[in-house]
């Protein structure tokens, strides 16, 4: 078979002179014929397999196109259903925190329908099946007494005291850890651990009030306690109307509460109220923040001016019961035999001492060593 060139001269000869050449005999004919028959063939098969290539191109790409459709469409449905799912989330977190929200509504006003805001004398209690178990849905709850802002403080249960009192606990023995206070101090041994004149009456106990009341939401101010003429044996350390009363005694402290109709709260009602049914460590939470108190680390060496930090609030709404004074209770110390227990640290006392459960007393016959002792007053319709 001829091909190429030659295929194509021998094509163009025959189509010139055709039978008229002596030379186009049939066979030469034929074979020229045969060739160029042969060469469309092959330009058909060429043809051919072009147009399947082709065809076969345009398959891959509808089915690139197809895949990468498959893909973006379950991209689309991964993102439509964690969507959903997030959005399913969000709104079962919002019926449950509005569940809350509204339990806490119907629990706080349940507590509050027994309790008529008037002075305490008229004040109604409610059983002990009205106990909160947490703090964060108390919604603090504020009334003025006789010209005092004072803070209400439901019935419930907190576990009350606490291991700090050590100054270092992961050095302390165990035999150290389960006793009482008192008797690591008669203890030569635990004696040597403990944070000097601290107490937290060891072991940590549950305990629980069936009656709610109310306790100054500020410790008593020196403007207060002159506008009632009250009595004191020793004067202020630190003057200034909107400062803490300080330097006073446990007498004078209880007298001037019931100048109120009132009296100083025992160290259990304090603590109740400084640390809520979660036993918090500090009145604000569980971790030291000194921004929150007037202590060592921020005092500058005096006392502050009461509430001037928001974030020392308690629970109930009750401000500076960490820092600031010492604050008297009406809780005797068996140590002495005319001590009074005080609690809460002051604006010279360290992270140890400032600590809800922290415990101070002093006897009354012991004069004051600078360091500040003021108080705040509580109402209870079991005085009455």
């Amino acid at each position: 078979m001829l091909r190429g060139s030659e295929l194509d001269e021998a094509e163009d000869w025959l189509h010139i002179y055709g039978d008229q050449s002596p030379i186009a005999t049939l066979i030469q004919r034929t074979f020229i014929e045969e060739s160029v028959k042969d060469r469309q063939a092959q330009r058909a098969a060429d043809e051919l397999h072009k147009q399947e290539l082709i065809d076969a191109g345009d398959h891959a790409k509808r089915q690139r196109k197809l895949t990468q459709r498959a893909i973006i469409a379950a991209i689309v449905l991964i993102v439509i259903s964690t969507v959903t799912g997030v959005f399913a989330v969000i709104q079962t977190n919002i019926a449950q925190n509005a569940s809350i929200q509204a339990a806490t509504q119907i629990t706080q006003l349940d507590v509050l329908r027994g309790v008529q805001l008037t002075p305490v004398a008229m004040m109604t209690y409610l059983p002990s099946e009205s106990r909160f178990v947490v703090n964060d849905p108390w919604l603090p709850v504020a009334q003025s007494f006789d010209s005092v802002e004072m803070v209400f403080v439901p019935t419930g249960c907190f576990m009350m005291g606490g291991t700090e009192h050590y100054d270092n606990l992961g050095n302390i023995p165990m035999a150290c850890r389960s006793i009482t206070i008192r008797e690591a101090l008669d203890d030569p041994i635990c004696n040597a651990y403990i944070v000097p004149n601290g107490d937290y009456s060891q072991p940590i106990q549950q305990q629980c009030f069936d009656n709610p009341f109310w306790i100054d939401k500020y410790e008593v101010t020196q403007y207060e306690f002159s506008l009632r003429g009250s009595m004191r044996s020793y004067d202020n350390i630190f003057v200034g109307n909107n400062l803490p009363v300080d330097n006073i005694s446990a007498s004078d402290a209880s007298n001037h509460c019931m100048q109120r109709n009132a009296r100083l709260p025992t160290e259990l009602e304090w603590e109740y109220a400084a640390r809520g049914p979660r036993s918090l460590i500090y009145p604000w939470g569980n971790e030291f923040i000194s921004a929150n108190v007037i202590g060592l680390e921020t005092s500058n060496q005096k006392t502050g001016e009461v509430g001037s930090l928001p974030n020392s609030a308690s629970w109930i709404g009750a401000h500076d019961m960490s820092g600031n004074v010492w604050e008297w209770t009406m809780t005797t110390d068996v140590r002495f035999t005319d001590g009074y227990i005080a609690r809460g640290g002051s604006w010279n006392s360290n992270l140890y001492y400032l600590a809800a459960a922290n415990r101070d007393s002093i006897s009354v016959r012991y004069l004051f060593d600078g360091q500040s002792r003021g108080f705040r007053c509580l109402q209870s319709q079991t005085d009455s």
